[in-house]
């Protein structure tokens, strides 16, 4: 019998580097995250050592102790970027699109990412 598969599904209504901190205090950069958001196959190290204490505190609240300090992915990511929606009720911050009869309207682009963790292993 084969375990279901895992995956993780993220929407953005903008694009992704405004949510995430690609790069951390100090110029280092977490190449794990263009990697997660590239559309296809990738290898994931995630090194849990060099992220922040808030990052660490967040993870450990919602998996057993001892938290592993490198986390490796084989993942396979779909990406659909971006997709303009238009009729839904927006926050006032976002750009304006002017529209064939000449009034500006908003409407946001959404980034949809669906990764599926293929495989997942734990070092300490």
């Amino acid at each position: 019998m084969r375990e279901g598969g895992k995956y993780l599904l993220l929407v953005f209504n903008r694009e992704p580097e405004y949510y995430l901190a690609f790069t951390k205090r100090g110029s280092s950069r977490r190449d794990y995250l263009s990697a997660l958001l590239e559309p296809g196959e990738h290898r994931v190290m995630i090194d849990l050592v060099k992220e922040p204490k808030t990052v660490l505190n967040t993870i450990s609240k919602h998996f057993e102790k001892p938290l592993h300090q490198r986390i490796e992915l084989n993942i396979l990511t779909y990406a659909i970027k971006p997709l303009p929606v238009k009729g839904l009720i927006l926050p006032a911050n976002l750009p304006f699109k002017r529209s064939r009869e000449g009034f500006t309207s908003i409407e946001p682009a959404y980034y949809f990412y669906l990764i599926r963790i293929i495989e997942m292993k734990y070092q300490n």
